[in-house]
């Protein structure tokens, strides 16, 4: 085990998060600390995208003890995966929580929200029954992919 890796065994232990599915090959690449503003950056890097329940315990477990320490007053973390490939099922669990999670407008969210959606490997297709609710999901392709991105995928 690399050095890298045996701090990010150490680091999840002690913030109490048990060995789960994907987490095995975490190493943390490095940590950013913005003294000043209380900003801390966990760069993050793991051989294939996490399942969706490892990557939302780790996410939200590293976001809540960090938040409690003083002089912290924003955690981000970030991901890179060697393989970015993700399976269908993973994909829409993904995708339906950074749904769940956004501030959107509300109509624009319930637009996409009723979308009839497929999930693929690697790929989303939303089918859209016009122009105008082709036009009105547009803004949120980026907005989708930031997402996406935040996680590594």
């Amino acid at each position: 085990m690399n050095e890298k890796a045996s701090k990010f065994k150490s680091f999840i232990s002690q913030i109490g998060i048990k060995q789960t599915e994907g987490l095995e090959s975490g190493a943390i690449e490095e940590i950013v600390i913005q003294r000043e503003q209380g900003v801390w950056n966990f760069h993050l890097s793991f051989d294939s995208v996490l399942p969706f329940e490892s990557y939302l315990v780790l996410d939200t477990t590293i976001k809540d003890t960090m938040k409690n320490l003083q002089g912290v007053s924003q955690v981000q973390v970030h991901y890179q995966y060697q393989n970015q490939a993700i399976d269908a099922k993973n994909l829409e669990k993904y995708y339906t929580y950074f749904f769940e999670d956004a501030s959107l407008v509300k109509r624009t969210v319930l637009v996409c929200e009723e979308r009839n959606m497929k999930f693929g490997v690697n790929k989303i297709i939303a089918y859209v029954a016009n122009e105008e609710e082709k036009e009105c999901f547009y803004p949120l392709y980026d907005f989708i992919l930031s997402f996406f991105k935040q996680a590594g995928i």
